[in-house]
């Protein structure tokens, strides 16, 4: 942990990064992220360990034997969560990739370049693309060499980090885990629209699709889904309210062809989730789930059927990128609210990790 907090004091020293940007799809925390995922991996270079906070062990989601594991699989977009704790596990499991691949001075010397160069608000893409500059930067002062700089390539690419956006897949009934974001910040500046939104890809045969959101932290979370085909839904601050799509949904409400919402086969549904009753319970975890359900039918694609219209996004740009504000980083809760920081970060992990055992 002291480690951990060393880093964050890097990271302060250094490029300020702060805890959130608000852009054309709401707030993201991706600034957090990388502010964690940078802690997380200088805690585990000078340790040697890749286990965080082993004294926690069993309070990870899957019950681990640490807090959490840079040893990990996780990748962009398929384990995103919105929350920098969770999602900074993704940026720093690159850099002990890294770590493992071209050394340790090498790899602490890029990660370091990078925190120095980033910008205060970057997302996730961002980020990759200034650890990229500085491995071309330490391949022309002879720190790595062409070798190195293509492994460092094939690391970031391998964990989806390079074009990394924050829309997950929701295709074959997989259950993702979401973050409403904090109260503070996504229901006061962002809609209330939940960080990461969801795709699904509705094939020519499809019948029936039911998206399903369990909420897995106390409190009675009241959730709404608005959907788009023709692009992400966005968050346009002067309207009101600032959501724009081409309809809304209920959990569980199904979607069907022909019916009234009509399922729009053979086009990509957009989905982003919003807690209406954020400000009451401050934040939450959930489930998320589509249930597709196909005929079997050999039909085509040729002929996708008409979605809604959607109204011009009022100003914002489709590729609209951060356009708004940053906030300060909340580290592991020394210097921000509450609901923000480490606390809330624990409270939210037991409570998962409990209701996750429960389920076994």
């Amino acid at each position: 942990v002291v480690h951990h907090e060393f880093g964050h004091a890097v990271v302060d020293g250094t490029s300020e990064l702060g805890f959130f940007v608000i852009d054309g799809m709401g707030v993201s925390y991706d600034p957090g992220a990388i502010n964690e995922g940078y802690a997380d991996y200088v805690a585990a270079t000078v340790s040697g360990d890749p286990d965080m906070a082993e004294y926690l062990r069993g309070s990870g989601l899957g019950g681990e034997a640490a807090l959490r594991n840079l040893d990990n699989t996780l990748v962009c977009p398929d384990d995103l969560v919105g929350e920098g704790h969770f999602d900074g596990r993704i940026f720093s499991g690159a850099a002990w990739d890294l770590r493992n691949a071209i050394g340790v001075e090498k790899a602490d010397a890029l990660l370091y370049s990078t925190i120095v160069a980033i910008d205060s608000v970057p997302t996730l893409a961002e980020a990759t693309e200034t650890l990229l500059a500085a491995a071309d930067a330490l391949v022309t002062d002879g720190t790595l060499d062409a070798s190195d700089r293509e492994m460092v390539q094939s690391v970031m690419e391998a964990r989806g980090l390079v074009g990394c956006e924050r829309v997950a897949p929701l295709d074959g009934a997989v259950t993702r885990l979401g973050y409403s974001g904090d109260a503070s910040v996504t229901a006061n500046a962002g809609g209330g629209i939940a960080p990461i939104h969801y795709r699904i890809d509705i094939p020519a045969d499809a019948e029936r699709l039911n998206i399903n959101v369990t909420t897995l932290t106390a409190g009675a979370a009241d959730y709404t889904l608005y959907y788009r085909t023709d692009g992400p839904v966005r968050f346009v601050a002067s309207r009101r309210p600032p959501v724009l799509s081409q309809g809304t949904l209920r959990p569980g409400e199904a979607m069907t062809r022909g019916g009234d919402p009509a399922l729009p086969r053979c086009q990509t549904l957009y989905v982003a989730l919003v807690t209406d009753n954020l400000r009451d319970i401050q934040a939450s975890l959930f489930e998320v789930t589509a249930n597709l359900v196909r005929s079997g039918m050999d039909e085509s694609c040729d002929e996708p059927d008409a979605g809604p219209m959607t109204e011009p996004d009022a100003g914002v740009a489709a590729d609209a990128g951060p356009a708004m504000m940053m906030g300060a980083d909340p580290g592991c809760g020394c210097r921000v609210r509450p609901t923000s920081g480490g606390g809330a970060w624990l409270v939210l992990l037991g409570l998962v990790a409990l209701r996750i055992r429960a389920r076994r």
